[in-house]
């Protein structure tokens, strides 16, 4: 499957969605052929980098690996 940016930003718009965020979202940032994964820290446009830069392939799987230790601590913690 090729990854596009699409792709990408439903993979984010899932981890926030997971976390109930509605500010200090996470977005990408696109540069130098290469995609980063940041923090919104205002509502000004300033973010701060979570993630070094990558490829596409490569972040797709940093994010899917978020999503799934979400998932996961949201049912431990209603196994509880």
């Amino acid at each position: 499957m090729r990854i596009t940016k699409e792709v990408l930003r439903a993979k984010v718009n899932n981890i926030n969605g997971q976390l109930g965020l509605d500010t200090h979202k996470f977005v990408l940032n696109y540069a130098y052929e290469g995609v980063r994964l940041c923090r919104e820290t205002n509502e000004h446009g300033g973010c701060q980098d979570i993630s070094e830069r990558m490829t596409k392939g490569e972040m797709a799987k940093v994010l899917d690996a978020m999503y799934n230790a979400i998932v996961a601590a949201h049912m431990v913690a209603n196994e509880k």
